[in-house]
């Protein structure tokens, strides 16, 4: 069963010439770097099925990069935003040796995934940024509380976000906000992880507000985040964490 891949993700592997084929090792080193992630993961894992590592190699430089950081400033890869956006949410980035750990664990984490394949993990082919959001945030939590006992309390950056939900974030609830942000439907989750755990702007023309990142509307996203903050708001995790503080 295939998939449902975000709907320009289906028209961009619908118009890939056959995989394998030389047109299609010159189409993506072409048009590789507009393709969705979805459609990236796509073609690793078919051409991981030919065995055919000119196409692996070509999809992965555009959807992950060299495997390394590199300066601030560089211009980074799908899957790079992603790590680099959780990594500053734990606050990796001040600490550079932290920082490359995660970075390379969540790499890590992110193949093992891509090449478990589409009938054991189809959400990546689906959501690839929601998939590899919540695998990272996997990987950074025992990064963090391994990491927050060597270094000095007052150094740690403050958990914080918009609105009552980010309010109550920021008080020791972290843990317990995320879990129930993922048991969401997919498209709810995503929308609740950019708004109110990353703290992106819904209705901004910038690439990264949530409506650009989710390619709808801020209608749309306006309306999942409403249902997200009802279900939320239904949870017993988080109903009794509202109510302690």
């Amino acid at each position: 069963m295939e998939p449902e891949r975000p709907s320009k993700s289906a028209a961009e592997i619908a118009t890939l010439p056959p995989m394998g084929s030389t047109e299609c090792a010159q189409f993506l080193r072409g048009a590789g770097p507009s393709l969705e992630p979805e459609t990236l993961v796509y073609v690793i894992r078919e051409a991981t099925g030919i065995r055919n590592t000119e196409l692996i190699q070509l999809a992965s430089m555009h959807l992950v990069g060299t495997g390394d950081l590199g300066p601030p400033g560089t211009t980074r890869t799908h899957a790079e935003r992603v790590i680099l956006s959780v990594a500053r949410r734990f606050g990796f980035n001040r600490d550079p040796a932290v920082l490359d750990e995660f970075f390379r664990a969540c790499f890590d984490g992110m193949w093992d995934a891509i090449l478990a394949g589409r009938s054991r993990k189809p959400f990546w082919e689906a959501s690839f940024r929601n998939a590899l959001y919540s695998k990272c945030i996997d990987i950074g939590r025992p990064v963090y509380h391994r990491w927050r006992k060597d270094v000095p309390i007052e150094t740690l950056p403050p958990l914080s976000g918009p609105d009552v939900l980010g309010q109550t974030l920021a008080l020791m609830g972290e843990e317990t906000i995320l879990e129930a942000i993922r048991k969401l439907p997919p498209s709810e989750a995503q929308a609740s992880m950019l708004h109110w755990v990353e703290a992106r702007p819904v209705d901004s023309p910038d690439p990264g507000s949530v409506k650009n990142l989710m390619g709808l509307s801020a209608r749309q996203v306006h309306n999942l985040l409403a249902n997200a903050r009802r279900r939320l708001a239904q949870d017993p995790a988080v109903r009794a964490l509202r109510e302690a503080s």
